[in-house]
């Protein structure tokens, strides 16, 4: 949604490079940088693009781990007012390949343990190769003698979404919807001058990318970790040295139950942001007793990352929570029963506000994808809504099984099932089914065979939830469950290899 008020914000880092020149503006495992620093590193990658023939405005494709060097990148391509679509290292040479084709980039830069992967796309496409660390590897020192702008509509990044149920789609989200996405948070959590942020999830997903624009827009310091090693996770967050954190449940489960996890965490911690999927109370309430201000969140790529969030006074009554609508946000769920939007307190979630996508890019062309509706976001998932206005997410219109005439969301049955004891993880599911229309099906991976009772898990399952919500077939797996770059289970592509067996 433009705002009226706002034509032209700032580039952060321009600025950033001026009132916070000597501030620690990023570090990771090799190197740290100022913002001054940081400046530097992207006035030189800005002169190398131009020298390859790179034109400001034109998409630029990267596809590289974690680092410094990501984050100049990153920079430079706001400062060349180029579109920013960051690419999953952990997809396919085609899947990669259709992506380049469908964004319509001629540039793709990539990192050294990405070269080989880039080079079979380019076998496939003839995209242009980059090496990311010859764009980053110099410093040039030219300061403006004016604060750069830019037009706050324009797309800062073009994201791909999960993709959960089929090809994914390329969100657009401008330099507003950022902008706007910060101010959320930080009317939320608020801004401290110490305040460093870790970054532990990949920044080719929103989550991690929100991370390095708020930073620059807070001018605090953002900690890059290459990718989440429980190890080093726990070390830097019991360390003091950070003070917020993103994580998706399945990390913050591997923290708590490592062998080196600390008693009890740094009380500079002051605030995790734990998003990405459903939470079980249990898992919220284990961190909350060990010290880690936990702050359950709802969000989404079209979203730029956050919609809701629990506050900090409501961490510990509404554990289990998706939390309230941010500043920037507003939310109404569409029920399937004929009432006002507001007294509907479960349905579809829709959202709209000035963090919301203007849609999807295709071929230089933005759309709403099917996925809007007179200005609302739909956003398939489902949820809850208490008198008090604060969300629970249930569960995926999608994935809804229907058996028997009743609606059952595979979320709430995977919660229980996740939470006995030598399960790891499982994902529940329709089939096909002549009597009830479909039949439930749960497939988990559990610790060891000998640690799974399947007449215990069904007994607890019938005590908690109703006896048509029990799976008619079970099905142990011992390789994990497929799972999307932020974390999320796909369960679509379980139940296709399922079917497919």
């Amino acid at each position: 949604m433009p705002d009226p008020g706002i034509s032209q914000l700032p580039d952060w880092l321009s600025l950033r490079s001026r009132t916070h020149a000597d501030k620690l503006a990023i570090r990771d495992k090799d190197e740290s940088i100022t913002y001054s620093e940081l400046n530097h590193r992207v006035q030189f990658a800005e002169s190398q693009l131009a020298e390859l023939g790179f034109a400001e405005g034109q998409i630029l494709c990267v596809l590289a781990e974690n680092s410094i060097e990501f984050a100049v990148l990153f920079h430079t391509a706001i400062r060349m007012k180029a579109p920013f679509v960051p690419l999953n290292s952990r997809l396919t040479v085609h899947e990669l390949a259709w992506e380049t084709e469908h964004c319509g980039a001629e540039f793709l830069v990539t990192d050294d343990s990405n070269q080989a992967l880039g080079s079979n796309i380019a076998e496939i496409t003839e995209i242009a190769i980059v090496d990311l660390g010859t764009l980053t590897s110099g410093s040039t020192v030219n300061d403006q003698d004016e604060q750069i702008f830019l037009e706050a509509d324009n797309p800062l990044a073009l994201i791909y979404t999960s993709g959960t149920t089929g090809l994914p789609k390329l969100a657009s989200l401008s330099h507003l919807n950022f902008y706007w996405s910060a101010i959320a948070s930080a009317a939320n959590i608020g801004v401290e001058e110490r305040d460093s942020w870790l970054v532990c999830m990949p920044l080719f997903h929103v989550g991690g990318l929100s991370i390095l624009m708020r930073a620059a827009i807070y001018g605090i310091s953002a900690v890059i970790h290459t990718k989440f090693d429980v190890e080093s996770v726990n070390t830097e967050l019991d360390s003091g040295a950070v003070s917020l954190v993103s994580l998706v449940p399945t990390m913050l489960d591997r923290l708590l139950n490592a062998v080196d996890s600390p008693a009890r965490y740094s009380d500079s911690l002051r605030a995790v942001l734990l998003g990405g999927g459903p939470a079980t109370v249990d898992l919220i309430r284990q961190g909350l007793d060990r010290g880690i201000p936990i702050l359950q969140t709802y969000g989404l790529t079209e979203a730029t990352s956050q919609v809701a969030t629990v506050s900090q006074q409501h961490a510990v009554s509404h554990a289990g929570s998706a939390g309230r609508p941010l500043l920037a946000s507003t939310v109404k769920l569409r029920g399937s029963i004929d009432l006002p939007m507001t007294e509907v307190t479960s349905g579809e979630i829709l959202v709209r506000g000035r963090t919301i996508s203007t849609g999807y890019y295709e071929k230089s062309v933005i759309s709403d994808g099917g996925k809007f509706d007179d200005g609302w976001l739909c956003t398939s998932d489902l949820a809850t809504r208490d008198k008090e206005g604060f969300l629970t997410v249930v569960g995926r219109a999608d994935d809804v099984i229907l058996s028997g005439g009743e609606n059952v969301h595979p979320e709430e049955i995977e919660s229980v099932i996740n939470s006995q004891d030598g399960v790891v993880e499982s994902a529940v599911f329709g089939v096909p089914d002549k009597v009830w229309g479909q039949k439930i099906v749960a497939v988990l991976r559990v610790e060891t065979s000998e640690a799974f009772d399947l007449e215990a898990i069904e007994g607890i399952l019938r005590l908690n939830l109703a006896g048509y919500k029990v799976p008619r077939k079970w099905e142990v797996v011992e390789s994990a469950l497929p799972r999307t770059a932020s974390g999320k289970l796909k369960r679509f592509q379980v139940a296709e290899e399922f079917t497919q067996q």
